[in-house]
């Protein structure tokens, strides 16, 4: 089985500074953990749903840090 890794922030973990945590989600056998970072983007730095990094050093920074590029 493949284990996959994805860099994702959720709606629902924002923090009172308005700031979301990077967080990385390992999926393997179907199972899922969601190890967090020490990363926290703005609002700004994301699409309108939340799904990407709309701030290219943004994700640079967690593709080459997190990710291991």
């Amino acid at each position: 089985m493949s284990t996959t890794f994805k860099a994702v922030v959720y709606a629902h973990h924002r923090k009172e500074d308005g700031t979301y945590n990077v967080k990385i989600r390992v999926t393997h056998n179907r199972k899922r953990k969601h190890l967090p970072t020490s990363i926290f983007v703005t609002k700004e730095d994301l699409t309108s749903l939340l799904l990407m990094f709309a701030n290219p050093q943004v994700a640079r920074i967690v593709a080459d840090n997190v990710l291991g590029g």
